[in-house]
């Protein structure tokens, strides 16, 4: 049991600025308390930090769903300052409290949810490309991505076309050769043929005008899917615009105008169902048992899948990558230090212990 501590919303927000400026690596007065938090990059891993930092201020613990909820700090700000006005004690979250806090997903049945926009159909044949020339790519800002690039750019003579978020071209490329630049993998050769899609995956047609959708789809050979919001605390819902939606818009691109084959990234996380504990999963077998997967993440990307093998079985040439945990890069050794696995390897070696786990 806390004794809840009560703080006016301007406490909060000027203590949440301070907080996100100090873990996404910025100054504060970067820190807009108006704009989306995921556009700060915050992960998963750092949005519990600042739950923990919370839970230490206010004297219970908020849910991190509330991330989503309330995305930006003023909202967030605002909502807490309303919970801490009650100076009750409460128990912490998910000890069983009816405290607004904390919300509870609701039921889902991922099978209802895997139903592709029946608009969605190739148009034309398929042709086999061996040598595209123009490549769609989605999350070049992401670790896997960079390392996408990079062999793309180096196998293939084809100019990329990655889509970005940003507020202007300029932006977009920066982010895009910056990424490449924090893993080492940057060649300056690479620079002009790259070219940055302003856009956004949770937005229909990725967040692109109808003009410019239509270009790409004519001009477009292949696309590579990597694109997806990475987040173990999200619920589904939350999660769903941007993994399966976006995955839905990009179906739309690979089979409007021309028939564009599409490589998408998929998860081992498909097969996180109950019903496959134990069992030898093959690279081929069809997974249709969904229950048991709890992560939110884990259920878009099962969503997702489901969504792209639709879009296969109606005639789009499709191939699906599941990697599993990706560690750091073979020769160099440079890895997401922000990965799950390595922040608790980072947190064991800092705390001289480790987990007493089976």
């Amino acid at each position: 049991m806390n004794l809840k501590q009560s703080y006016n919303a301007e406490s909060i927000q000027a203590f949440l600025v301070s907080h996100l400026a100090e873990v996404v690596g910025v100054e504060t007065a970067e820190i807009d308390v108006d704009e989306n938090l995921e556009n700060y990059g915050l992960d998963s891993a750092q949005a519990m930090m600042i739950i923990s930092k919370l839970e230490e201020l206010l004297g219970f613990k908020p849910s991190p769903i509330l991330l989503w909820h309330y995305p930006n700090i003023a909202a967030l700000s605002q909502r807490l300052a309303d919970e801490s006005s009650d100076d009750s004690q409460v128990k912490d979250a998910g000890s069983g409290t009816n405290s607004p806090v904390n919300f509870a997903p609701p039921l889902l049945d991922l099978g209802a949810e895997a139903v592709l926009d029946p608009t969605i159909q190739p148009v034309g044949t398929a042709v086999s490309v061996t040598n595209p020339k123009n490549i769609f790519l989605t999350g070049g800002t992401g670790y896997l991505g960079a390392f996408m690039i990079k062999e793309l750019l180096e196998v293939s003579d084809a100019t990329l076309y990655c889509l970005v978020r940003a507020s202007n071209l300029e932006e977009g490329k920066s982010k895009l050769e910056n990424n490449l630049q924090q893993y080492g993998i940057w060649q300056d050769h690479y620079s002009g043929r790259i070219i940055p899609i302003i856009g956004d995956l949770a937005q229909p047609r990725l967040g692109i005008s109808a003009e410019q959708f239509e270009n790409l789809a004519a001009n477009i050979d292949t696309i590579y899917h990597s694109a997806a919001l990475l987040n173990y605390v999200y619920p589904y819902s939350a999660l769903k615009t941007a993994n399966v939606l976006g995955t839905q818009e990009v179906l739309r691109l690979a089979c409007q105008t021309k028939v564009k084959p599409l490589h998408y990234v998929s998860s081992v996380a498909v097969f996180e169902s109950t019903a496959y504990a134990g069992k030898l999963v093959k690279e081929d077998d069809d997974f249709h048992d969904w229950e048991g997967i709890f992560l939110g993440y884990s259920q878009t990307k099962w969503v997702a899948e489901k969504l792209v093998k639709i879009a296969g079985s109606r005639g789009l040439p499709i191939t699906i990558h599941r990697p599993p945990l990706i560690s750091g890069d073979s020769q160099t050794g440079i890895c997401n230090t922000h990965d799950f696995i390595n922040l608790m390897i980072k947190g064991c070696l800092q705390m001289g212990s480790f987990p007493d786990v089976d």
